[in-house]
């Protein structure tokens, strides 16, 4: 998902504007459709003009309309990565909020059946991605190795092995660590759950 450019600047989240990756991935030959923030479907369109114009300019780039998160999975089922990429460079944020963030769009790709394509910078989300061997990881500081990254990626195994993860992360295994933890919140007596099972898988 992405939200209009003058959104971005007005709320100073300037790790949403995503002109320079497009211009480098295209040159780069390398495809890349970008869905509107879901929530953002009903939005006048003008405010998204300058992703439409990157896209009249760009072959390479599709601009698509938000889509519900319900039916979102099966919608990019077609397509052969999930992306994630944040501006760091021009956000005001400080790297240590990109390093523990988590993204719900990492459980639409999984749900989607598409390796995950993350930067490093992501640490927390690029670490269980090369522990569990479903995606591939490139620096946000050098979009432009892209290229290399998804050449030496073992496309076909990381499929696979993202239709074997999608076989044990699933809300009827992890609902009861999940309650137990919720209960000692409650109770005042939480401690971190054992969520490490995915260590199996």
């Amino acid at each position: 998902g992405i939200i209009p450019p003058e959104r971005a600047r007005e709320l100073g989240h300037a790790n949403h504007l995503w002109h320079d990756l497009v211009g480098a991935l295209a040159a780069a030959g390398i495809p890349l459709t970008v869905f509107a923030n879901q929530n953002a479907r009903d939005m006048k369109w003008r405010r998204q003009r300058e992703y439409f114009s990157l896209a009249c300019e760009l072959p390479l780039f599709r601009f698509r309309a938000g889509r519900p998160i319900h039916r979102i999975a099966r919608i990019i089922s077609r397509y052969d990565y999930g992306f994630f990429y944040d501006n760091v460079a021009d956000s005001r944020y400080r790297r240590e909020h990109f390093r523990y963030s988590m993204g719900t769009k990492f459980f639409s790709y999984l749900e989607a059946g598409l390796p995950l394509l993350i930067y490093q910078q992501a640490e927390y989300m690029a670490d269980l991605i090369r522990r569990h061997r479903i995606g591939a990881v490139y620096d946000v500081d050098r979009v432009t190795e892209l290229p290399r990254v998804l050449r030496e990626a073992p496309y076909a195994d990381l499929r696979q092995r993202v239709g074997e993860v999608r076989q044990t992360w699933n809300l009827k295994r992890f609902a009861p660590v999940l309650s137990e933890y919720l209960a000692g919140v409650m109770n005042g007596a939480a401690r971190s759950p054992d969520f490490y099972p995915l260590e199996e898988a």
